[in-house]
């Protein structure tokens, strides 16, 4: 919705990077005009090219400093901001009408005025966007800005590639005119780099480029220069070379172009570049020559300039016309500082800039009032009372800003129906996936279907930011006898664990399922059970939580004639008070591992499932779902990748995945066991904790050819058989044999985990599997190309 390029980012970089670069130019030009204005050039250009490095990396150094908020200096740059927008349109009132009247735009689902049928008053809200032009505005700014930068950057590359040409072209160096005075010039210097000098009819003037492999060009002129000017030239291009000078002069080429709306910045590197060139003549007078004689060297070689020298943007010319009399004054100042920089003072300088810099670069930019107002409406959405949350959520829709669709996709659950129905119509201004699903589902979250039930664990509590449901099959579970297992097909995966009726099982037996189990965030938790009490007698377990002290969960009293399963919220009965209700479990948990356990108290009562939330507002309903989790992780795992053993066998077809495939050879079959051989081990990492479903591409020609047999972290083997006969691939979630109906969840842990395939059945044919916490999401064709081992993490806005 909207320009893709947010106008306020391009103020942010012409506005505030317009007042960084004042402060940092500034603050060199105090520096250099004051407190060293009598310091030695080399220091004074230190000290800009300091800045001009600085210039360069103030993005960096500003996402790595917190920022600062000054208003004096914020303030203004808001009133600039808001100078720049358009005026805003005059906006009709909006039509207000009975919810229940909206009929459902284009893109709700089946979110039909049913759902939302309060009759209250509400405004229908009109769409998000702006005029052309105002969204034309920021791709104008940034075009003319790139454009820009983009011609000050021409000019030093054609320049590097001219003097490049005529380095090739150029005669030999000049010693044979002077070589004493050449050769010598260059030993004394002391360069680890090798420096070529030559002469070049096409240069006017002595110049210097190059970095690693630098060249001094001369013009045919030098061939009857006396020794002592020739000296003096060689020794000026040669403290070029040995500070580093055409590097810099590179960085304040690329600072101008960045930086090319601000003149100071172009001044800055003026003053560069002129200290840079007397800081070189202070070489010259240092290695012995004359003031008087230098000087007049100069304004000779001046004088012969009979054509405009290369422009300074592909090289360092030593005699320009530019800032002439000021060099030919500060060579003849008889006390002037011409030491060269030393490291003392070049860290010291350093250092002080670079702190000064760092305040900069944390100065914060303007907020935009739709940035503030969105805070606002943020804060007030999720703490706000109902009236307030309400119109906030209508808001957000206005703004149209995309960060607005997790909260309002949140405020859609919320227990007061006047907030989840102004989140409803706000969502429909966004042309989202995520939107489009909730929306289709009605005004709760699909994976959530009694989320507003008024008989929730704590029904004055409001939805987490961060919710987490840990689903744990009992099953699953870590049995101790006489606990067992058994099956039915009206329990969740098939199957239930209970401490069957007999003598000595009751009032405190030793039967027990653990469950260990990791929570992502600290929080306050609840805990349900799916469970079927039979009567009175049979309907109590003991439970505790990390080997604290047991409580007595009494469940609802059923009978075993209706095998009706129901969701409890684990309770804690009241010995003190035998009639009063009991109280929901509700622990506050560190995040990390944990431990439930639930321990017979009276024989007969059946688990099937367990819920472990830090939603104080869900109730379960039917088997149970995870929903869609706040981090959706996909693991991808090409089939023939794993560590595999005979007799699988890796084969070709070009509808695979990657054109590859597994399966084992006619005659292989294993049904009653999982076989020693023609296994596939796969090891991956999830990076949350959680609920997490297997999915398998698979093909299955027949009745008698559809199986595998499948395990995680060495658990049991689960028989996945009842693969859907095709001679196509398709995605088919693991299921046990006898609960085809009911996809395997497995509770894993933050880290490492190894999933196993063996053969079970011949010919049948594996090409890919994904790991995923997401039970609602539904693979489909190839999936996503992937590595042998792929960890697709999303953070969902």
């Amino acid at each position: 919705m909207g320009a893709v390029i947010d106008t306020s980012l391009l103020i942010d970089l012409l506005g505030v990077g317009l007042l960084k670069s004042l402060l940092i130019v500034g603050m060199a030009g105090v520096l250099t005009a004051g407190v060293l204005r009598t310091a030695s050039a080399s220091v004074r250009h230190w000290v800009w090219t300091v800045a001009v490095v600085s210039l360069l990396g103030l993005p960096l150094v500003a996402s790595l400093v917190p920022s600062w908020d000054v208003p004096a200096i914020r303030e203004p740059l808001e009133r600039i901001w808001r100078l720049t927008q358009p005026a805003p349109a005059t906006e009709p009132a909006p039509t207000v009408m009975a919810v229940a009247e909206v009929a459902g735009p284009v893109g709700t689902g089946g979110m039909t005025p049913a759902m939302y049928g309060t009759g209250e008053a509400l405004p229908v809200l009109p769409p998000v966007g702006g005029s052309s032009g105002s969204g034309a505005r920021p791709y104008v700014l940034l075009g003319v800005w790139l454009l820009g930068g983009a011609l000050l950057l021409l000019r030093p590359i054609l320049g590097m590639v001219q003097v490049r040409r005529w380095t090739r072209a150029a005669m030999g160096d000049p010693g044979a005119v002077a070589p004493a005075a050449a050769g010598a010039t260059v030993r004394q210097a002391g360069l680890m780099r090798t420096v070529t000098v030559r002469r070049s009819p096409r240069v006017a003037g002595p110049l210097t480029w190059g970095l690693v492999r630098p060249v001094i060009l001369l013009p045919v002129e030098a061939a009857s220069w006396p020794a002592e000017r020739l000296r003096a030239v060689l020794l000026h291009e040669l403290a070029h070379i040995r500070r580093w000078d055409y590097l810099t002069h590179l960085l304040g080429q690329i600072a101008r172009a960045i930086y090319w709306f601000n003149p100071l910045v172009w001044w800055a590197v003026q003053r560069m570049h002129h200290e840079q060139e007397q800081a070189c003549d202070d070489a010259v007078l240092q290695a012995g020559t004359p003031s008087e004689a230098y000087a007049t060297h100069l304004l000779e070689i001046a004088r012969a300039l009979k054509r405009p020298a290369l422009p300074a943007t592909g090289s360092i010319g030593m005699a320009r016309h530019a800032a002439l009399k000021q060099r030919i004054r500060a060579i003849l100042a008889p006390r002037a500082d011409r030491r060269p920089l030393t490291w003392a003072a070049g860290l010291s300088t350093t250092l002080a800039m670079a702190a000064f810099v760092g305040s900069v670069a944390s100065l914060q930019g303007p907020v935009t009032p739709e940035q503030r107002q969105m805070q606002r409406l943020l804060v007030t959405l999720r703490e706000g009372d109902v009236p307030a949350r309400q119109q906030a959520a209508l808001r957000l829709g206005r703004l149209g800003d995309a960060r607005a669709i997790g909260p309002l996709l949140l405020a859609l659950r919320d227990r007061a129906e006047p907030v989840s129905v102004s989140a409803g119509l706000a969502l429909q201004q966004f042309d989202d996936p995520r939107v489009r699903q909730a929306l289709a589902s009605g005004p709760t979250d699909p994976g959530r279907p009694d989320a507003v039930a008024p008989d929730a664990v704590a029904p004055d509590a409001v939805a987490p930011e961060r919710p987490v449901y840990l689903w744990m099959e009992a099953e699953h579970g870590e049995l101790t006898a006489p606990m067992q297992r058994f099956e039915t097909a009206q329990a969740s995966g098939g199957a239930y664990v209970e401490v069957p009726n007999g003598p000595g099982h009751d009032d405190g037996g030793e039967g027990a399922v653990r469950f260990a189990f990791e929570v992502p965030v600290a929080g306050r938790y609840a805990f349900w059970g799916r469970v079927l009490g039979l009567n009175n007698n049979d309907n109590s377990l003991f439970v505790s939580v990390d080997g604290g002290t047991e409580v007595v969960w009494d469940t609802p009293e059923q009978h075993v004639t209706t095998d009706r399963w129901v969701w409890d919220p684990i309770s804690d009965r009241d010995w003190s008070s035998p009639e009063a209700p009991p109280e929901p479990l509700v622990l506050t948990l560190e995040a990390g591992r944990h431990t439930l356990t639930l321990r017979n108290r009276e024989d007969g009562t059946r688990l099937d499932r367990v819920l472990v939330t830090n939603d104080l507002t869900f109730v379960p309903s039917g088997h149970g779902s995870v929903g869609r989790p706040l981090h959706p992780i996909h693991v991808w795992l090409e089939a023939e990748d794993g560590l595999l053993s005979e007799p699988l066998l890796v084969k070709e077809d070009p509808g695979a995945t990657g054109g590859q495939f597994i399966e084992v050879g006619t005659g292989h079959n294993s049904r009653e066991t999982p076989p020693e051989t023609g296994r596939a081990i796969y090891p991956f990492t999830v990076l949350e904790a959680g609920t997490y479903q297997l999915w398998g591409r698979v093909q299955a020609p027949d009745g008698s050819g559809d199986s595998f047999w499948v395990r995680v972290d060495g658990e049991r083997w689960v028989p996945w058989n009842g693969i859907v006969q095709s001679e196509t691939w398709s995605w088919v979630p693991v299921y046990h044999q006898e609960e085809v109906q009911q996809p395997m969840h497995f509770n894993l842990t933050a880290g490492p985990h190894t999933l196993e395939v063996a053969y079970r059945e011949d010919d049948t044919k594996l090409d890919r599997l994904l790991i995923t916490n997401d039970v609602s999401f539904t693979p489909s064709g190839r999936g996503p190309a992937a590595r042998p081992v792929e960890v697709i993490f999303r953070t969902a806005p």
